[in-house]
């Protein structure tokens, strides 16, 4: 009997740490899939080109997708310490494929009023710390 609860033990132990590490994937617009199967691995993935990892923030509509990424450069250490300026800025415009990054706030505000992105669609600039 005390071999069944050890066993029973285990195997609950085992599930419960396999459902942690479990990856992530969500079906967002234009054919893209969100991605995120490690802390570190977080992807927008699109037919032809993706957004690289390390996504902190993004939203989407039917037309468009936007996204927040710290740069591969950021390392841990840095990460603590990562202000808004080393943010990068992406935007996919699902009609035509396109995908405009990486691009600085500035430029990312310009290109966002140039292709008429809704203003509803938001990105958290606290969610650089989330990741953090």
């Amino acid at each position: 009997m005390h071999r069944f609860y050890v066993v029973s033990f285990s195997m609950a132990f085992f599930i419960t740490l396999c459902g942690c590490f479990q990856d992530s994937h969500e079906h967002i617009s234009g054919g893209c899939m969100y991605v995120s199967e490690s802390y570190q691995l977080r992807m927008i993935m699109c037919p032809g080109k993706h957004i690289p990892p390390n996504i902190c923030d993004y939203n989407y509509d039917d037309e468009y997708i936007i996204a927040m990424q710290l740069p591969d450069t950021v390392t841990f250490e840095f990460k603590k310490n990562t202000k808004l300026s080393d943010v990068r800025y992406w935007i996919r415009f699902n009609a035509k494929g396109a995908l405009y990054g990486p691009l600085t706030k500035k430029e990312f505000d310009s290109v966002r009023k140039a292709l008429n992105v809704p203003k509803k669609l938001e990105l958290d600039e606290k969610s650089i710390h989330v990741y953090n």
